[in-house]
């Protein structure tokens, strides 16, 4: 990390900020995704939490902020937060579980493939693109730094304004390479998962096919594997139209129902 490349101005959004939902002995640590942020694991996490669980949903470095400070941070700081985060959990709760939404998968993922995990739900994980041209990033960013993106926010909240011109308007080539780069790390080590796992996946989702649950079934050795494949939800299926769905789901499958 470069302290003068980032701007004198940053700080966090508020609405970026990490969530800690107290609950009961068994917690769960949920990590949100690539350029996102918190808030897109709230709903989720206060559904859990209502059934007793205790959930803490980090902000991974670089993110929330602005993109002079996203550009200062890589793979391996979004991987060293996400442990230590888990870390924190296991001095204070009995177990920890984990979730994690597209590329906050694949940080659990890797976490499940070092340490004792006792059960995992990944959403939408982002081990595969549908965007093919993530694998020319390593040779682009030495070109091309970014590129505007297609999006479209209705949203009149000031944050949400400000993330979306620092973040999501754009495709960021350099950081995609990191992805890039995580996304090999992952399948690597995904041989080494054995907690119990289940895949939410959408026919709808423009990022990560339904296929990218096969794959990740077809590297780990998890005993207990199950799939959810919803109807209509976008890649975002964690704030979209099948949110309730998802949470009924990760309540079942945390409290061993299904």
């Amino acid at each position: 990390m470069n302290l003068t490349k980032i701007s004198r101005v940053t700080q966090s959004c508020k609405s970026a900020l990490p969530h800690f939902l107290q609950g009961g002995s068994t917690a769960i640590l949920a990590v949100h995704g690539y350029n996102g942020y918190p808030q897109d694991l709230l709903y989720a996490g206060e559904m859990l939490n209502r059934q007793g669980f205790t959930v803490l949903i980090p902000r991974l470095p670089g993110h929330g902020t602005n993109a002079s400070d996203f550009h200062e941070t890589d793979y391996q700081d979004w991987l060293r937060h996400t442990a230590d985060c888990y870390f924190n959990l296991k001095a204070e709760y009995d177990t920890v579980h984990l979730l994690g939404f597209s590329m906050g998968g694949l940080l659990t993922l890797l976490l499940a493939s070092r340490f004792n995990i006792e059960r995992m739900a990944l959403i939408s994980p982002a081990i595969i693109n549908l965007k093919w041209t993530i694998k020319l990033t390593p040779f682009l960013k030495y070109f091309v730094k970014k590129q505007k993106r297609d999006w479209t926010d209705e949203s009149k909240d000031p944050d949400r304004i400000f993330l979306a011109e620092e973040y999501w308007r754009w495709h960021y080539i350099s950081m995609g390479a990191e992805l890039l780069q995580l996304q090999k790390l992952t399948k690597k080590k995904m041989p080494l998962v054995s907690c119990d796992t289940m895949i939410i996946v959408s026919k709808k989702d423009e990022a990560v096919p339904v296929r990218a649950a096969d794959y990740i079934f077809s590297l780990i050795t998890s005993p207990v594997k199950k799939t959810v494949v919803l109807e209509n939800s976008p890649h975002c299926s964690t704030d979209g139209p099948e949110k309730e769905l998802i949470a009924d789901y990760l309540v079942k499958w945390f409290k061993k129902e299904i």
